[in-house]
């Protein structure tokens, strides 16, 4: 991998992740900022699965485990989809969440 691009991940997601556990911890709600702040770690993490693809093809020929490499980093793409459907798909009247005919929406 790319160390600056590396670099830029971990601080993003570290920073999303204090930002959010501060918005918790504050008893706020989750609003369009914490789950933005998701969003970039998402397209991140998708960015750096086009590296993955494109890299071997530049010539950056790979070292270690293939299969090890590729299902952390699906699983790591895959995990905050499923945190946002999952919530959604477990709404009940008392719940925040709202499964509406466009998908998630957060009841205010």
């Amino acid at each position: 991998m790319i160390l600056w691009f590396t670099i830029v991940q971990i601080v993003v997601a570290c920073a999303s992740g204090l930002f959010c556990l501060v918005a918790g911890f504050a008893g706020r709600r989750p609003s369009d900022w914490t789950v933005g702040s998701l969003l970039v770690v998402e397209v991140l993490l998708i960015v750096q699965v086009i590296v993955a693809i494109i890299a071997p093809f530049a010539g950056n020929a790979p070292t270690g485990d293939l299969l090890e490499f590729w299902v952390y980093l699906v699983s790591a793409v895959l995990l905050p989809v499923g945190e946002s459907c999952g919530r959604c798909s477990t709404a009940h009247d008392g719940a925040p969440w709202s499964s509406g005919p466009s998908g998630c929406r957060w009841r205010s």
